[in-house]
């Protein structure tokens, strides 16, 4: 769509008259439901729904989570390491957090 402000028109990128998801990279039209059903998510953005879910009591997504991590692993899939082999936490915020929580 087409918006107005400060005496410019600019076209919204995100603008979706049909209001169902946007499309990402080739990606049929699905919301969070259907890819959790469908095993989308990495692990790594499980762990951020279940994050998000559990703040807003979320229970059918908590337990399509639990399904859908359970299926990753019954395929093989692995989440990816979060220390390396000393024990020491891979990313920054992580290193930070541990800090911290001494």
């Amino acid at each position: 769509g087409i918006f107005y402000g400060s005496g410019q028109a600019f076209r919204c990128l995100n603008y979706n008259p049909k209001g169902n998801a946007h499309t990402k990279q080739g990606q049929h039209d699905m919301n969070r439901i259907d890819k959790l059903k469908n095993d989308v998510y990495s692990f790594e953005e499980l762990i951020t729904l279940e994050k998000n879910a559990t703040q807003l009591r979320d229970s059918e997504t908590l337990r399509l989570i639990e399904i859908s991590r359970a299926s990753k692993t019954a395929k093989g899939e692995k989440p990816k390491a979060v220390v390396d082999e000393d024990g020491r936490p891979l990313t920054r915020r992580a290193r930070r957090e541990e800090k911290r929580d001494r």
